[in-house]
């Protein structure tokens, strides 16, 4: 949804049967989401609590890695709403239902569905673009909202729009931080590498707590809205 032919290509990548080193290193990165979801004040885990109900994945892709967790929430039914086929047609069988559609243009009446997850998603848009797809949010779901996002500019081609802690307190969402901030040529070219160090520094960060009460030291930001 909104993302580039880059970051497609990526993924397409990535799960090519011909490359069993990749493969490998998506099961590796699966198997760190599964653990860290099990750890108290991981973005996993905070994300895996504030999740139940009838829940929306925008922007699922496949669904890989985080419905190797979400599984194990208080969830009723788990719907991938995805713009791109080829991400549906792999999606995850966690998933119950999946959707073709806009993240920006929600198919859900008011006060539909119970949560949304927007996990690395708004940050693809215009910043104009993520904040109507945030007040649309805020119509349609009944309990919660968690956002995860980059903090500040990764560099990368899809990255349109930009977002500190700050501007989701002012939206009234809870805000921690994960991860330490690498430089930027270091975060330009490793963030989304998974046969990179840097990648990993990255996710091995996430571990130690340094950010979480400092999120605009962060790396990744996970703001949480709660209705209820």
């Amino acid at each position: 949804m909104g993302r580039s032919d880059s970051n497609l290509s990526l993924m397409q990548e990535f799960t090519q049967p011909d490359k069993p080193v990749w493969n490998i290193l998506a099961r590796i990165e699966q198997i760190f989401q599964g653990l860290a979801s099990r750890i108290p004040l991981t973005n996993q885990n905070i994300v895996l609590n504030n999740t139940c109900g009838v829940v929306v994945d925008l922007g699922c892709e496949t669904g890989l890695p985080f419905s190797m967790y979400l599984h194990r929430a208080d969830t009723s039914h788990l719907i991938g709403l995805e713009i791109e086929t080829y991400y549906l047609e792999k999606r995850n069988a966690h998933y119950d239902d999946s959707i073709l559609a806009d993240a920006r243009f929600l198919p859900f009446r008011r006060k539909s569905v119970d949560t949304v997850l927007c996990m690395q998603l708004l940050y693809h848009f215009r910043k104009r673009e993520a904040l109507r797809l945030l007040h649309g949010l805020f119509s349609a779901v009944r309990k919660r909202i968690v956002v995860t996002m980059p903090v500040g500019f990764t560099g990368q081609k899809w990255n349109r729009s930009i977002f500190y802690p700050e501007d989701m307190r002012n939206l009234g969402f809870r805000v921690t931080g994960h991860g330490v901030r690498l430089p930027q040529a270091i975060r330009k070219d490793h963030e989304f590498d998974p046969s990179s160090f840097g990648y990993y520094v990255v996710r091995l960060s996430f571990l130690l707590f340094l950010t979480f009460c400092f999120p605009s030291l962060s790396h990744l930001i996970v703001c949480v809205y709660r209705f209820d």
